[in-house]
């Protein structure tokens, strides 16, 4: 139905995923292309970033925001998608300074001084895809151009990634979502 292929590169100063998505369903679809802070201002190049509940896999977002547990929030925090015709195709790339500070659009990155920085491997690239069937809600993002917001019901596409040399986190000590 989709496929997601890409590359995990990592050095002393920068881990760097590349990943190209097509829609092989046949169906139009939208897929995540960038993330947002909680005030919807775009952060290019990056994704939601938490390591796993075991500390072993850096997973990475390209999606809704995960709603917190910390606080009571309105809304969750849309992603910012483009639109895939059947067979079409998007690239993408995410830059993470090393260390890797953990984030979402309720938990800004940031260090704090619990953090214990941590060494992982592996990641995991959870790219949301929504077919255009099940929108809910759509209307265009003020930036970049061609791109759109939206509701639905989102299909996780999901790629395993490793990497030779080990990649430093900082692992938080607040309520940031982690997943399995």
């Amino acid at each position: 139905m989709f496929e997601l292929t890409g590359t995990l590169e990592a050095s002393e100063s920068e881990a760097i995923v590349r990943y190209r998505f097509v829609n092989s369903s046949n169906e139009i679809v939208y897929a995540a292309q960038h993330v947002t802070d909680r005030k919807r201002n775009l952060q290019p190049a990056s994704a939601y970033a938490a390591l796993s509940h075991d500390g072993r896999r850096l997973d990475l977002l390209l999606g809704t925001s995960p709603v917190p547990t910390d606080r009571d929030v309105e809304f969750a925090v849309p992603a910012i998608y483009v639109k895939l015709s059947v067979g079409a195709e998007t690239t993408g790339e995410i830059r993470m300074p090393i260390p890797v500070l953990e984030w979402d659009a309720y938990h800004p990155p940031a260090r704090g001084p619990k953090d214990v920085k941590v060494e992982v491997r592996e990641a995991t690239l959870t790219l949301e895809i929504v077919p255009e069937k099940t929108l809910r809600w759509i209307q265009p993002a003020k930036e970049p151009e061609n791109c759109w917001l939206l509701g639905g019901t989102p299909t996780p596409a999901k790629l395993s990634l490793s990497s030779d040399v080990p990649i430093v986190v900082c692992k938080r000590h607040d309520d940031i979502l982690r997943r399995s």
